[in-house]
């Protein structure tokens, strides 16, 4: 994940835990509230996740803050999240300076043709009738193109894939918050493909913030209105 520690899901998962056991004793609120907040936060937006609308991290801290604050206040953190997000999102991509995508598509598409090339030269490549998908992202100038996405099935030999992100990270330090896709069929780079990404991941952490201080009160509001 760009912008979520792990260590900042765990922590907020702990709680959860710790807040689930003190709910038997407090009666705040029902404790499987809080495994329902889990579970109701983790699948939206794992199918989220799994659309490239959000990342990791977003469903790692969300499915936590799900069982700290229980399924009644994940629902108004969630809303002011995905609403920041949205509207934040919106003018960090008008904000883009102009000709950045072409140049990083074309420059990701040089660098990625150039690396299976000298795969093929060390004997490494993707098998005939195969194609492979690398995916990954570049944020502040470091690429990460994934290693678990590797499908050994589709190789002849493991693809360096340390090398390929030091080419990107080096050549296009300067770009930053790119998902990249590299597709390659047999004996060539099909197609590179570079998207901006919005990171949520602090917008969330402001709805998350906001539902554990007020959230009780913003679903009362709410309710008001119906």
């Amino acid at each position: 994940t760009m912008e979520i520690p792990y260590g900042c899901s765990f922590t907020i998962a702990g709680l959860g835990v710790i807040a689930t056991i003190m709910s038997v004793f407090t009666g705040d609120m029902p404790w499987y509230d809080h495994l329902i907040g889990a579970v109701g936060a983790a699948i939206p937006f794992a199918i989220l996740a799994m659309f490239g609308a959000m990342g990791g991290g977003d469903l790692q801290i969300m499915a936590a803050s799900g069982l700290l604050l229980g399924w009644r206040n994940i629902i108004p953190a969630a809303a002011i999240g995905i609403i920041l997000g949205a509207i934040g999102g919106s003018i960090e991509l008008l904000t883009v300076p102009k000709g950045t995508k072409k140049r990083a598509k074309e420059k990701s598409l040089e660098i990625a043709e150039k690396w299976y090339a000298e795969q093929k030269e060390n004997g490494i490549s993707v098998l005939p009738g195969k194609t492979e998908a690398l995916y990954g992202s570049i944020f502040k100038g470091k690429s990460d193109i994934e290693k678990e996405c590797v499908d050994e099935k589709c190789w002849d030999g493991t693809p360096d894939i340390d090398s390929l992100n030091e080419a990107l990270s080096n050549e296009l330090s300067d770009i930053s918050k790119f998902a990249v896709s590299i597709v390659i069929e047999e004996d060539k780079v099909k197609k590179v493909t570079c998207k901006r990404q919005v990171v949520f991941g602090p917008y969330l952490s402001i709805g998350i913030i906001t539902a554990y201080l007020i959230g009780g009160q913003i679903i009362a509001w709410y309710l008001s209105l119906m």
